[in-house]
């Protein structure tokens, strides 16, 4: 391939190149490493700031863009491409998980290109289920399901696109139709054999992602039996290093069956959850929607839940 070494150098600043290959004059290297950096970010989603993983994501993305005019085989440009895609993918989760709906559609857009030009049907899946996801938030229920429904066209093995779609369902009070795709989703992740956990990154399904959809569309539709028996069975499913986080994670979604029934624990777990967010940095916007919608539901002279919304008060811009 023949990319400048100019442009090799600008990579190498960002991570995407080891500079040692720069040293002996390497040059085929980028694309593996390239996707080892995107592989590592998405393995540190969860434990990262959403806004610095956005920024990076970001850095990461305009220096690939930097060399599509630069001569190279049009193999090595497809290659280029599915890089461009799976970090703008990354980028694109993140500005949607922080509740930065314009910039995260700009991203979307940009990712949907890019992933149907590299033949990237992962990607391309993944961006159409993050897109309804947006949609979602801007309680734009019907598109959301129609962006679902694409990314189950695309790739229907991919969990993600049932689960968006059954997220879609729920929005829109339809239980039966939310409890079937969940039900769908779960048979595809037994099929693939998936690990119980994994990062959210495209084509990797894992039952804990599953499990974490499950429980917020099940406690969206009402049905707090099932949400909890899924919660439970999959704090003990975990690595035992991870109960005390799924437990607060997964019964953050619970917690909205318990605004009526226990407020005092509905607002106990959800005020944990608030400040493990707040403390990452930028609070994840999904969080902060199932707080309002428990504090909604909640008797307001409840001492807990005034607590709980003296504490959400002190969230902004989300």
């Amino acid at each position: 391939m023949d990319i400048s070494r100019r442009q090799l150098w600008v990579l190498a600043g960002l991570g995407l190149v080891p500079a040692g290959e720069l040293m002996i004059g390497g040059r085929g290297s980028f694309i593996e490493h390239g996707h080892q950096v995107i592989d590592d970010m998405f393995a540190e989603y969860g434990s990262r700031d959403l806004a610095v993983t956005a920024s990076t994501a970001g850095t990461h993305l305009r220096g690939l863009v930097a060399l599509s005019d630069q001569r190279m085989t049009g193999r090595t440009r497809t290659e280029l491409l599915a890089l461009e895609a799976r970090v703008g993918a990354l980028r694109a989760r993140a500005l949607t998980d922080a509740g930065q709906v314009g910039s995260a559609r700009d991203a979307i857009t940009g990712v949907l290109a890019r992933s149907a030009r590299a033949g990237h049907r992962d990607v391309l899946a993944y961006a159409y289920a993050i897109r309804s996801a947006v949609e979602l938030q801007t309680g734009q229920t019907a598109a959301a399901l129609e962006s679902a429904r694409k990314a189950v066209a695309v790739s229907p093995n991919d969990p993600r696109g049932h689960l968006a779609a059954a997220r879609a369902h729920a929005a829109r009070s339809e239980a039966d139709q939310a409890g079937s795709l969940i039900r769908t989703a779960e048979r595809l992740v037994d099929a693939a054999d998936a690990p119980m956990t994994g990062p959210p990154a495209p084509g990797a399904a894992s039952r804990l992602g599953w499990a974490r959809a499950a429980v917020d569309v099940y406690a969206r539709i009402g049905d707090g039996d099932q949400a909890r028996r899924v919660l439970d069975e999959t704090v003990i499913a975990v690595p035992a290093q991870l109960r005390e986080d799924t437990a607060q994670a997964l019964g953050a979604s619970y917690a909205r069956t318990l605004a009526t029934t226990d407020p005092d624990e509905g607002a106990h777990i959800l005020h944990g959850t608030l400040v493990a967010s707040m403390a990452m940095g930028t609070p994840a916007r999904s969080v902060v929607e199932r707080v309002d919608a428990f504090l909604l539901a909640a008797p307001r002279d409840h001492i807990a839940v005034y607590g709980l919304r003296s504490l959400r008060r002190e969230v902004t811009a989300v």
